[in-house]
């Protein structure tokens, strides 16, 4: 097929992603001039412990819960803001349940400052990734159940940025302004540092129903650096808290509103969503001996909207036809090489938290696939040449 289904770590990053930068700018909005400098300690002024609780729905379907808390110790320069988020998501996939649970810790002087951050993934095995800011550069320390933990040193990005804490203090004085536009660039834990730069529009205000009770809110859209083409629908209340937000994310519609702590945590009937079976394209007719065919042409077309954006591989190569309509031509057998950007780029050889490139097993086993793969292509070309597919 030419697509393929989510990888489920990398779909709930991306979900406590948009709700971190979502949370940290549902009051801030753009004023021309104003940068992390701007900031002043006086300025962040949360309350001791500031939580905010939603309940998550994916395709329609309840699929876990998602929090922020806000945590201020210290006095004076010794004061510190601690931002809390986190991410329970259980979904299925091919019949099977997977939880995953992903989290999130940054924690920043008062004056808005950034001293740490920490993220935590569990789905199956867990892995942790802790930050510590320097002057000039980033310290990484990796750790995993299993081996020791792998210390590296990361390069700062370049440009102003504001921390979640600050970010917020930022959004209530330009509120204060009465501006209607923003752009505010940030940094999320589960990215690493790596900064996110986000748009905001305010639309019109509305009334909504929540739980059976109206609300007044204020229309927000919002895009983000990191999701290129997705725009997500927050509804504001009158105290600048998001309530509700309804996006788009790899074709599944994600709802999030706003709960207490205990309804959020509380088991919810219905069936978890699927997210492997409902990403299969089924096509228009039998494809004989589909395991065997080396070469294919597939027309993709959509109901509404625009074609999703598929990858161009070695194997497989997108042509535009019309404006709903994407032609993909998979050939296993005639392979491109990888472009010289991607050959270059060094994140595709470096370490992860996932993978360590020079160790042993990983060096045996790509050399195993490297070697199957050469003989398939053989046994495919000798096919091919004799009248196969």
């Amino acid at each position: 097929m030419p697509t393929r289904p989510w990888p489920i770590a990398t779909f709930a990053a991306l979900i406590l992603i948009a709700f971190l930068a979502h949370s940290v700018l549902a009051q801030e909005i753009k004023a021309q001039g104003t940068n992390a400098q701007d900031i002043k300690a006086q300025d962040i002024k949360p309350q001791n412990t500031r939580e905010r609780w939603y309940i998550l729905e994916l395709a329609g379907s309840p699929a876990g819960h998602m929090s922020s808390i806000t945590t201020t110790t210290g006095e004076g320069d010794a004061k510190t803001i601690t931002t809390d988020a986190s991410l329970v998501l259980s979904i299925a996939r091919a019949g099977a349940k997977i939880n995953v649970t992903q989290e999130s810790r940054f924690i920043e002087t008062a004056a808005g400052k950034p001293i740490s951050m920490r993220s935590r993934q569990v789905m199956g095995g867990e892995i942790i990734q802790e930050y510590v800011f320097k002057e000039d550069s980033v310290e990484l320390t990796t750790r995993q159940p299993a081996g020791e933990p792998k210390v590296s040193t990361l390069k700062l990005p370049e440009g102003p940025w504001l921390p979640p804490a600050a970010a917020e203090a930022y959004a209530r004085q330009r509120v204060a302004a009465g501006a209607t536009e923003l752009t505010v660039r940030t940094m999320d834990p589960t990215l690493g540092p790596t900064i996110i730069t986000a748009e905001r529009k305010i639309g019109a205000k509305t009334t909504i129903e929540i739980a059976g009770r109206a609300i007044a809110v204020t229309e927000h859209t919002v895009t983000m650096s990191n999701m290129p083409g997705m725009k997500t629908t927050e509804m504001v209340d009158e105290a600048g808290d998001k309530v509700q937000s309804r996006t788009q994310l790899g074709g599944f519609p994600i709802v999030m509103t706003a709960s207490t702590r205990a309804e959020a945590l509380q088991e919810r009937a219905g069936e978890m969503p699927e997210l492997m079976t409902t990403t299969f394209i089924t096509p228009d007719k039998p494809i004989k001996q589909p395991r065997d065919t080396v070469r294919a042409s597939y027309l993709l077309r959509v109901k509404e909207g625009q074609p999703v954006d598929l990858a161009t591989t070695s194997a497989q190569r997108v042509q535009n036809v019309d404006a709903t309509t994407v032609r993909v031509i998979v050939d296993t057998i005639a392979l491109e090489p990888a472009p010289k950007q991607d050959v270059e780029n060094a994140a595709f050889l470096g370490s992860s938290a996932m993978i360590e490139p020079k160790d042993a097993k990983i060096i045996s086993l790509a050399q195993q696939a490297v070697d199957a793969l050469g003989k398939r292509l053989l046994l495919a070309a000798r096919a091919a040449g004799a009248g196969g597919r």
